[in-house]
C-alpha cells in the first residue's frame, strides 16, 4: 500500500490501467500499478480523490442495496435507473476531485488517460470489477463527464457536500413495501418503476 494525496490506497498488478473502490462496510481503494507508472502525481491524486469520494458517499453500500432491489423487485426500468445512479455519483465524485485539486482540468485529463490506457490494452475496468465495486471508467459517458468538468467552477471540497443515496433507497423501499402489503399484484410493479424513476433522474438530460 501507499499514500497518494493523503489517501491510503492498495497498489495491485491488475494490468488493466484502472482504479476502483471495493467493499461495503470497510471500502478499500485499489489502483493498478500500470496506472501509477503512467500518470504523474497530480493526475494520480485526481483519481484517488475521485475514489475517496465514493468511500465518503458509501456508494458501495448503496450499490449493494440497489442490486438487492433489482432481485427483490424486478421491474421495467430498474436497469436504466441503476445506470442513471452510477452516472450521477460519478459526476459528483469527479466534482469532488476537482474541488480537492482546485482545478477540474487534471480530473478530465486523468479520465481521458485511463480510457486511453484501457483502450490500448483492450480491457475494461467496469467489466472486470468485483460485485460491490465502483471504478474509474467513463466509457460512453466520457464526453459528458469531461464537458461537465470543463464547464464547472470547483468550490472548496467539504465532506458534507458528498450526498449519500442510501437513505433515499431505504425510503423508497419502505414505501414500496407498504404498497405491496396494501395492494398486491401489478400495482407493486408500477410502484417500483415509479419509485426508481423518481429516485434517479438522468444526470445527462
Amino acid at each position: 500500500s501507499r499514500t497518494i494525496g493523503d489517501v491510503e490506497v492498495r497498489v495491485a498488478d491488475w494490468d488493466m490501467g484502472g482504479a476502483f473502490t471495493v467493499g461495503v462496510l470497510a471500502p478499500v481503494i485499489v489502483i493498478d500499478r500500470k496506472l501509477v507508472r503512467a500518470l504523474d502525481e497530480r493526475h494520480l491524486r485526481a483519481i484517488v480523490w475521485h475514489e475517496q469520494a465514493h468511500v465518503a458517499r458509501r456508494d458501495g453500500l448503496t450499490l449493494v442495496a440497489l442490486r438487492l432491489w433489482q432481485c427483490l423487485f424486478p421491474a421495467p426500468g430498474a436497469g436504466t435507473a441503476m445506470e442513471r445512479w452510477k452516472a450521477g455519483c460519478e459526476l459528483e465524485c469527479d466534482q469532488h476531485a476537482a474541488a480537492k485539486l482546485g482545478d477540474a482540468t487534471p480530473v478530465a485529463e486523468a479520465l481521458i488517460a485511463v480510457e486511453r490506457l484501457q483502450s490500448d490494452a483492450g480491457t475494461s475496468t467496469q467489466a472486470a470489477l468485483p460485485y460491490a465495486a465502483l471504478g474509474i471508467h467513463a466509457g460512453g459517458l466520457l464526453e459528458s463527464r469531461v464537458l461537465a468538468l470543463i464547464d464547472s467552477k470547483p468550490v472548496p471540497a467539504r465532506p458534507q457536500r458528498l450526498a449519500n443515496d442510501l437513505a433515499a433507497v431505504a425510503l423508497v423501499t419502505i414505501g414500496v413495501a407498504a404498497v405491496a402489503m396494501a395492494w398486491p399484484g401489478d400495482v407493486v410493479h408500477h410502484a417500483v418503476e415509479h419509485g426508481l424513476e423518481t429516485l434517479f433522474v438522468d444526470p445527462t438530460g
